[in-house]
């Protein structure tokens, strides 16, 4: 069996961002960008409107007929806002896997269209759709046999509802974690392989958890000191006018002159680059974790 490290797997994502830090910034400005077409497609079909508070909420207007109409506007805007971001996201994850397992493979920052991109794009979709059909399938027979329970006996079924909730997330966990590696394993490979994932992680479990968990941690910090920076930038270049404001004065951010639009430029840039760096210390660990899985077999094969 190949070792692997959940240390080593979890900073890959740092390695990645030490190699390349003009593709982070290129990655940022991608989703950025794809973000922005994403709402303007919306627009141009007319569904801004049905993302206004009033449209989704249904409770907002005494209309019987109002739930109905907020379901209606979300499918819709599901429907279109939905496909583009998973395509979005699916070119920036090959973009992630393919600066950390073919680093000579460089394209524009890593982002290509090809074939790698459309079989990822198809894992992503068949695993979004078995894992929203399983949790429905599960939820619903736990709620039905915890509501058995209940009937006979109220604490009874409330201790079996705490069970069946902890139970359930954990199942859900390692579930979850057994087919993490089916999209870094399906760049790989250059075949889709959905649960290709679940033999290649029999008995590396809690070493996959533990690099997940870590990961998380990892993120957690980054979030952090990216928050700190950007209210740091921010202040620098609107102090006058927070001063202002905070002596009791209308806060005149036209005293700050071009400092203020020094800072939201240097908050975006900030915002972009790490919203690309969480990103890739979230998914560049399982492509390290795939390589090192797999290392032996590669080396079998050589010989």
């Amino acid at each position: 069996m190949a070792s692997f490290s959940a240390t080593d797997a979890c900073v890959e994502g740092f390695r990645v961002a030490r190699r390349h830090p003009w593709s982070m910034l290129v990655w940022g400005l991608f989703f950025v960008v794809a973000m922005i077409l994403g709402f303007a497609l919306m627009g141009s079909l007319g569904l801004m409107s049905a993302m206004t508070p009033g449209a989704m909420n249904p409770g907002a207007l005494n209309n019987p007929a109002n739930p109905t109409a907020a379901m209606t506007n979300a499918l819709k805007i599901d429907a279109v806002f939905l496909p583009f971001s998973l395509i979005a996201t699916t070119m920036l994850l090959c973009a992630i896997f393919r600066a950390t397992l073919r680093p000579e493979d460089k394209g524009v920052a890593y982002l290509k269209i090809g074939g790698d991109e459309l079989r990822v794009f198809v894992v992503v979709v068949v695993m979004t759709i078995l894992g929203l059909v399983a949790e429905a399938v599960v939820a619903g027979v736990l709620m039905v046999a915890v509501g058995v329970v209940y009937k006979a006996n109220n604490i009874a079924g409330v201790l079996a509802g705490v069970i069946a909730t902890v139970g359930f997330v954990c199942l859900a966990v390692w579930v979850v974690v057994r087919l993490s590696l089916a999209y870094a394993q399906t760049f790989a490979e250059k075949r889709i392989r959905i649960f290709g994932s679940w033999a290649l992680t029999r008995g590396r479990f809690w070493p996959l958890f533990g690099m997940y968990a870590l990961t998380a941690l990892i993120c957690l910090g980054v979030l952090i000191a990216l928050y700190i920076v950007i209210i740091i930038v921010m202040i620098a270049g609107m102090g006058p006018a927070i001063a202002s404001a905070a002596q009791g004065h209308t806060a005149d951010f036209s005293t700050a002159g071009p400092m203020v639009i020094v800072a939201l430029v240097l908050a975006f840039l900030v915002s972009v680059v790490g919203f690309s760096l969480i990103y890739t210390i979230l998914y560049a660990p399982q492509a390290a974790a795939y390589r090192q899985l797999t290392a032996g077999d590669k080396a079998a094969e050589a010989f």
